[in-house]
């Protein structure tokens, strides 16, 4: 097999090399091993390259291989699977302390993974995994899960960084299971509020202007905020501000803010504040959430509903390495628009042959 590793924590550009091995990874009970198509790029990926104060340091048990989630074909399963998988188009999340799936080959539990409706293709499937589920999820902690009843009588939704992969799957989302909710995004650029608008917001801003533009003081204007960037002070201020009384605040991004959230204003609002991230169903052993469920639910949304898409960056054909990840390293290329934290929609990039 074939993947994409680093043995020391730094940018991409500098740690990445291809690397090979004459073995395939080996299937647990209940574990597939796949054979990627299609690796989901986020965030993240670079952030774990990066190593945070460790970078420049060698990485332990190396290589390391990130890659979050993908689809693919299954090529095997362990001993409690039935062999009628194999061969199966598939959607998975990937399990950190399993490696990742910048790769041709990725072991994974059989709880990350569903198979792909015949109406989709691999590179529509590979865009749900990581940021369709970060999104659902998200969704369900602000009180917004399907058949949950609005708030008030102008219930309205903040996406803080509406534009990227989780974003726009947020908006559409919250879009499909409630037609009347009114939706503000906000975005950077004249292309991203496009895209937001395409995706299903009623009203998009910049960033910076969300004490300009909404309502603040004690009543507030917004009953749910999705803050997918990391709350700084002057942004998670300006979310405490425009906050309803009881509302709920969803943050998915970590960082160094978190350590140190100015809580006074939430707490006079009695407003609610929750994180999101997708890995603690494999950490806590999937007691609580079974990944390949939001997986399926969320391709057949795909498949049945007209108003609702794989948010594909529409920059995607023109990136080096989005159809060839051997191409991904170059200068200007996919994960250089990744690292940039500019990129509209989902960036996917091709690892292997399937369709």
């Amino acid at each position: 097999m074939e993947f994409l590793g680093a043995s020391q924590y730094g940018p991409h550009g500098n740690v990445l090399e291809f690397c090979s091995s004459d073995t395939l990874p080996e299937c647990t009970a209940d574990d597939v091993l796949i054979r990627v198509v299609y690796a989901e790029l986020n965030p993240v990926d670079l952030q774990k390259l990066k190593g945070g104060p460790k970078e420049g340091q060698a990485i332990p048990n190396s290589p390391l291989v990130v890659g979050c989630g993908g689809s693919g074909i299954i090529e095997n399963v362990g001993s409690n699977i039935p062999k009628e998988w194999v061969d199966k188009r598939v959607a998975f999340l990937c399990d950190p302390s399993k490696g990742g799936c910048f790769a041709t080959h990725v072991r994974v539990d059989k709880r990350l993974v569903a198979p792909v409706p015949f109406q989709l293709t691999l590179k529509e499937a590979a865009t749900v995994p990581l940021s369709g589920c970060t999104a659902y999820e998200s969704l369900l902690k602000l009180g917004l899960g399907r058949d949950a009843p609005l708030r008030g009588n102008d219930p309205t939704l903040l996406v803080v960084g509406g534009a990227g992969g989780v974003g726009s799957w947020a908006i559409q989302l919250a879009r499909l299971l409630y037609p009347n909710l009114k939706i503000i995004a906000t975005a950077s650029s004249e292309p991203s509020r496009l895209w937001c608008q395409q995706m299903g917001a009623n009203q998009v801003i910049k960033h910076e202007d969300i004490r300009l533009q909404l309502q603040g003081g004690p009543e507030g204007s917004v009953d749910y905020i999705l803050c997918l960037t990391e709350p700084e002070p002057a942004l998670f201020g300006a979310l405490s501000e425009v906050i309803r009384p009881y509302g709920n605040i969803c943050l998915v991004v970590s960082g160094e803010s978190m350590k140190s959230l100015d809580l006074s204003f939430i707490f006079f609002k009695a407003a609610t504040v929750t994180t999101e991230t997708v890995f603690s169903s494999i950490r806590t052993n999937f007691e609580y959430i079974r990944p390949n469920d939001e997986i399926h639910d969320l391709l057949q949304h795909v498949t049945a509903a007209s108003t609702i898409r794989a948010p594909l960056s529409p920059n995607l054909s023109r990136l080096a390495g989005a159809n060839d990840w051997k191409q991904c390293l170059a200068e200007g290329g996919i994960l250089d628009k990744l690292a940039s934290g500019h990129s509209i929609g989902k960036l996917v990039m091709k690892i292997g042959k399937g369709e």
